[in-house]
């Protein structure tokens, strides 16, 4: 085996060795005062990542609500499924969270994510 081959079948009953393939791609990004929602879902913003297919998603550095440093302990980064094969990031808040610092439809949440997407 050479480096970046894997072990596999060839369908003839034989192992053969092949390339690696990788098609999950990563990225970094700012976003800036993402609007936050509350609905049946919970308290969130939405980053929105058009053409990406997101597979995980998280915070590179500590995220502002109005220029409040946000405890990552108290959000939930997760990629969300849109329309078109596109994927939106949301960013729950907790309950204590919501509380510590007065979150409203107003607030707004600014930071930098990275994220792993087809």
């Amino acid at each position: 085996a050479n480096a970046n081959q894997v072990l596999t079948a060839d369908g003839n009953g034989k192992a053969v060795y092949k390339a690696m393939a990788s098609s999950v791609k990563v990225e970094s990004r700012y976003f800036n005062n993402v609007a936050i929602t509350t609905d049946e879902n919970g308290t969130y913003g939405v980053i929105p990542l058009v053409g990406k297919r997101v597979i995980n998603a998280y915070m590179t550095s500590t995220p502002t609500l109005d220029s409040q440093k946000v405890d990552l302990s108290l959000i939930t980064t997760v990629p969300f499924p849109g329309s078109a094969g596109d994927t939106f990031i949301r960013v729950y808040f907790s309950p204590e969270a919501i509380t510590k610092y007065s979150i409203t439809a107003t607030s707004k949440l600014s930071g930098h994510i990275k994220f792993y997407y087809l």
